[in-house]
Order: structure tokens, then sequence, then C-alpha cells
């Protein structure tokens, strides 16, 4: 098993406030999941893009989370331009450069 990023992002043509009010469950959903070691939150006010990047343990989580956030995604109004990749993580140069992928 090795450590799997995946990197959602999407335009966004809501409010914010809302955005974030709206996803505080979600946090709490995300945070209770197994096999997810974080999760970041992105906002790019200026640009109206928002979306995340997640550590999952292995491959087959992230690509099962994957396919769940597509389809949740693609039912959201204010939501466009998603683009969801999956990307294997070089564990020896991310620990050079201090990046949070040691085991959880």
């Amino acid at each position: 098993m090795s450590a799997t990023i995946v990197q959602i992002n999407f335009s966004f043509a809501g409010s914010w406030e809302d955005y974030e009010t709206g996803n505080k469950d979600a946090a709490s959903f995300l945070a209770g999941m197994p096999d997810l070691g974080w999760k970041v939150w992105l906002k790019n006010a200026a640009t109206g893009e928002a979306g995340g990047i997640y550590l999952f343990h292995d491959e087959a989580a992230a690509h099962g989370f994957a396919a769940q956030a597509a389809a949740m995604l693609a039912d959201m109004p204010p939501v466009s331009n998603v683009s969801i990749k999956q990307f294997g993580v070089i564990e020896s140069l991310t620990a050079v450069t201090r990046g949070p992928i040691a085991p959880m």
C-alpha cells in the first residue's frame, strides 16, 4: 500500500459563506473516514474556484472516493467544471520536503 492523493477542483458560483457553512457536516463526515488521512479545503475567491486535496492510505480507497465525489458534485447546482485527479505519492522526496504523509 502506498499513499494516494486525490485532487478535486471546480468552479463555484455561490456564496463563500454558504459554502463554508454548508460543508460543516461534510467536514465531520470526512474526518470520520477510516482510509482518509487528511483533507485540505481550497478556495480562490478571485477566480470562483474551490476544491480539495485528500490523502488516502491506498489507491483503492482513493479511487472509490473519487467516484463518489464525482457523482455528488454533478448534482450540485453552484458547481461546474469539475476536475478530479488521482496521484501516487513519491514518498522519498516528499519526506525531504516535510510532506505530511507519515503512516497514520
